[in-house]
């Protein structure tokens, strides 16, 4: 596949084993699609020292020295990897600041899940919920070192959260294409909640059963089926080669069911929307991500509310509205 004027996957390099994690990922994603990889660090200049020369001696000492961490991390990679066309840049920015700002040109931000204790009750690093929020394109996070030690390529189908609005199709779409690309399934997976039925509670509040509640339930689950159907309609059309499978579950937990689903059918990827792009129940910039991100032992990808619409181009393609 020609790389010529293909968006670039990019990851940010620190000395975090996150990051190494990420980049050890990002080049491995990049050179399995054919695409260029574009390794970016990001430095801070300290508050101005005694003299007004010394901030700029600093800048100018940080940022030498950043070029040659740098360099030298692209020769470990093109040692690696020789045929896969790599470049580098030095940002002065945080991370996550630098990271969004390369995001614009990026067809795939990579970046590393950072190591978290407790369920869904411990943020997830600055730098990822940054790039998430606010990063142009897909960003993919890959799991804890200590979860995945290296990338291999997984045979498990893909897994996509959907909530069944038009808003879900950036993510059917990217779930789609890798689904076709690993030839593996896809499991669309929708869960839907409702707090009442009319002043009927629904399953699940300790109450006793009655006819009008299980009919109540019954014609709900019925329509969440019918509407994944018709969302999944159009996908299947553009791929027969994937097989479907679809996952519709009553529930006020989306993280744990997605977590579940991804478990039991022995997923490869998971695939996402934040807030304005549909899936999860638009909370992935919340407790939701946090919990996949951080409990899941694949990697996670995530669509979020800024990414420009890229339906079926995928993450990789060239872009023809480029200014």
């Amino acid at each position: 596949m020609s790389t010529a004027g293909a968006d670039p996957i990019v990851v940010g390099v620190d000395d975090s084993s996150a990051s190494r994690e990420a980049l050890v990922y990002g080049a491995w994603e990049a050179e399995r699609r054919g695409l260029p990889l574009r390794i970016v660090h990001g430095y801070l200049v300290p508050t101005p020292c005694l003299t007004p020369q010394a901030p700029l001696l600093d800048e100018a000492r940080l940022r030498g020295s950043a070029w040659e961490r740098l360099d030298q991390t692209a020769q470990v990679i093109r040692s690696r990897r020789p045929r896969l066309p790599l470049t580098t840049q030095v940002v002065r920015a945080a991370g996550g600041v630098a990271l969004v700002q390369e995001s614009a040109r990026a067809g795939l931000i990579v970046v590393g899940a950072p190591h978290l204790r407790g369920f869904a009750t411990t943020p997830i690093g600055s730098v990822v919920t940054q790039v998430v929020a606010e990063a142009h394109c897909p960003v993919l996070v890959v799991p804890r070192p200590e979860v995945v030690p290296a990338p291999t390529p997984s045979p498990g189908p893909v897994v996509v959260g959907v909530d069944g609005r038009l808003a879900s199709e950036p993510v059917l779409g990217l779930g789609f294409e890798e689904a076709s690309a690993r030839g593996v399934p896809l499991v669309a997976v929708h869960v839907w909640s409702v707090p009442e039925l009319g002043g009927l509670s629904v399953p699940g509040d300790g109450a006793q059963w009655s006819p009008d509640r299980e009919r109540a339930q019954l014609q709900l689950q019925e329509t969440a089926e019918r509407t994944l159907a018709e969302v999944l309609a159009g996908w299947q059309e553009r791929y027969p080669q994937v097989t479907v499978r679809r996952w519709v579950v009553h529930s006020f937990g989306t993280a744990r069911v997605l977590l579940d689903v991804v478990r039991e059918v022995g997923a490869g990827l998971l695939v996402v929307g934040s807030r304005g792009r549909g899936g999860v129940s638009g909370a992935v910039l919340g407790s939701v991500s946090q919990t996949l991100i951080s409990h899941t032992a694949i990697p996670v990808v995530v669509i979020g509310p800024r990414a420009r619409p890229r339906v079926e181009a995928g993450w990789g393609s060239a872009r023809s509205d480029r200014e």
